[in-house]
């Protein structure tokens, strides 16, 4: 618009204002808050026009005038009135304000917390078209609790609602839903077509989601370059799973060329932010030196980091780092016994085995034989053949007289299990046995 015409427009829209037109009003009040129509931003004028059309009665300029006293633009802040603004406008109908409303009650912001009410703002809401109320009643129906019942097929048709009118975190909702199957039948087809739609609108959580679909084959093709292609626009927009994720692919060669430096980048990238996934192999690569100057110093921290975020794995391994690096002496036994403990609690049956193991001996925290064996035998449970080894070795390990029956017999069933698996050194002390006990 040329610049006569928007001078023209303005001083039409302020005498018309300062006639008393509420719509006017409200107009020139939206335009000195949000820097438009030719004005500069100026929050004390958006006060004062919005409070004249406030104060006619138009709910859009009351819902906004609350706004400023919440925020103290352009006035002092006030939550009594603000609320009572809100609650003014929402109770004429204006559907931002009943959605605000709604929200304020969930959050006890403003207003008591009480989800019947904002249960009660959100329905009105969305009756008047609201596409947030609908989303936020589909996250009340899909979560439950604090008196709204949990219904995942409620969830989901507000979440399609406020989809259909094109609501991304709706749309993102609706697809996590379809292709997980929380509460709803399974669609992996129906879930990839909605993270394309989103992943297409810039959304990076969806696009990261359609990235591990196409990795995968679920509801598509399986596709390993488009798979890298939109990990990597994920990744771009910071989220630190996608960074990982990326990191490994290019550290793998999946959908690309393999790159290790550049997967170093983003395994790093990812591992600040800390992701778990990205510590471990930055770790692995450290300790390896694959790819990257070998850093066992290094390698041990990011393992260390890793074990703090609770990976049972990232534990075990920073144990035996830790043994290999110390031996096990003085300060550095009660790490390597924490780790290996907590890994092992957490059903990690090679952490299990370990700590089996030096507990038999006697390292670290003193001899505990009979722990030991329990702790053989749990591994062994998980399928640990190391452990059913080393349960069938326990077994005979007896006084001079010789193991009991019971135990030799248990040992040489393990042994057989483990002789015909392949397992090395089973056959051998099978004819040992068979030559000193049977």
């Amino acid at each position: 618009m040329p610049p006569e015409s928007v001078e023209k427009r303005l001083s039409d829209l302020i005498a018309a204002a300062e006639r008393g037109n509420a719509a006017e009003q409200l107009e020139l009040g939206l335009s000195y808050l949000e820097g438009a129509g030719g004005l500069e931003r100026d929050p004390a004028s958006a006060f004062k026009w919005l409070k004249k059309a406030a104060d006619s009665g138009n709910p859009r300029a009351a819902f906004n005038l609350s706004y400023l006293h919440s925020a103290g633009l352009g006035t002092e802040r006030d939550g009594a009135l603000a609320l009572s603004l809100l609650r003014k406008a929402a109770e004429a109908g204006y559907a931002p304000a009943e959605q605000n409303l709604g929200t304020l009650h969930i959050l006890g912001e403003l207003a008591p917390e009480d989800p019947s009410q904002a249960l009660y703002w959100y329905l009105r809401a969305a009756d008047h078209g609201d596409l947030v109320a609908l989303y936020q009643l589909g996250l009340l129906y899909l979560e439950g609790g604090r008196g709204v019942p949990r219904d995942p097929a409620l969830a989901r048709d507000y979440f399609r609602k406020a989809s259909q009118g094109g609501l991304l975190d709706a749309r993102y909702n609706l697809a996590l839903m379809l292709a997980s199957g929380n509460g709803v039948g399974r669609d992996p087809e129906e879930a990839f077509r909605l993270f394309q739609e989103n992943a297409d609108r810039g959304d990076p959580r969806s696009a990261f989601n359609l990235a591990n679909m196409l990795a995968a084959g679920e509801g598509t093709e399986r596709d390993p370059a488009l798979s890298f292609h939109w990990c990597r626009k994920a990744a771009e927009a910071g989220i630190a799973e996608a960074e990982g994720s990326l990191g490994l692919k290019l550290l793998l060669g999946e959908g690309t060329e393999a790159d290790k430096p550049e997967a170093e980048r983003w395994l790093r990238k990812a591992a600040r932010k800390g992701n778990v996934r990205a510590m471990f192999t930055l770790a692995v690569m450290l300790q390896l030196g694959d790819g990257v100057p070998e850093d066992p110093e290094e390698a041990l921290a990011f393992f260390e980091a890793a074990a703090e975020a609770g990976d049972p794995e990232s534990m075990y391994r920073a144990a035996l780092l830790r043994l290999e690096r110390t031996g096990g002496e003085g300060p550095e036994a009660l790490k390597i016994h924490a780790h290996l403990e907590k890994a092992a609690k957490a059903g990690h049956d090679r952490a299990m085995r370990a700590l089996a193991d030096l507990l038999w001996d006697g390292r670290l925290a003193g001899r505990d034989r009979a722990e030991a064996e329990r702790l053989y035998r749990e591994s062994a449970r998980l399928g640990n053949l190391d452990a059913k080894f080393s349960l069938a070795l326990a077994l005979l390990c007896a006084p001079s007289s010789g193991p009991d029956t019971a135990a030799r017999d248990e040992a040489r069933e393990l042994l057989s299990a483990l002789s015909q698996a392949g397992y090395p050194g089973a056959e051998e002390k099978l004819k040992e046995l068979g030559f000193r006990f049977f």
